[in-house]
């Protein structure tokens, strides 16, 4: 006989996958630019990746004006102890990270949570990061996620600006 416990994990598990799927970003690359701010924004596609399997990672490359070179993530847990993330690091740096937006997105037999954050990148690597890729790790107040956004996300970003419009 199936404990309750397990089937309220278990059930828990169904709804964080159904949500998880349903919460994707589903752009292509793209230019937008505000006339009021003056703010040009070029983007990659989402790009997903991650090596722990309670925790989703999407991604996008992307050169801000008034910003520089950036990584927007959204890391999606079902444990609110994994996010809160303070710090990313790759290849023994640290760069600076900002969280944008924490939201509790399913509060059912447990809540799903999901932290929005910008990796700030410099130039030269935003570059070298598009003949690589770029491996990191976002550390949270109670777990980790070790992360790989492909080099055709920063290619999509370099690209972009070749052609951007001058407004």
């Amino acid at each position: 006989m199936l404990s309750i416990r397990f089937v309220k994990k278990s059930l828990a598990y169904l709804i964080l996958a159904c949500c998880l799927t349903a919460c994707q970003w589903t752009t292509e690359p793209s230019t937008t630019h505000d006339y009021y701010t003056r703010v040009t924004e070029l983007s990659s596609k989402s790009f997903y990746f991650t090596n722990n399997p309670l925790i989703q990672l999407e991604m996008q490359a992307k050169w801000i004006s008034n910003q520089g070179y950036v990584i927007d993530t959204i890391a999606t847990s079902t444990n609110s102890n994994d996010l809160d993330i303070s710090l990313a690091w790759s290849q023994k740096r640290n760069y600076r990270y900002v969280a944008r937006e924490k939201l509790n997105i399913v509060c059912t037999i447990g809540c799903t949570n999901s932290e929005k954050g910008r990796i700030f990148i410099p130039e030269d690597e935003f570059r070298q990061y598009a003949v690589s890729g770029f491996i990191f790790k976002l550390v949270g107040r109670g777990n980790y996620v070790d992360g790989f956004l492909d080099k055709r996300a920063f290619q999509q970003v370099l690209d972009q600006m070749q052609s951007m419009p001058k407004y």
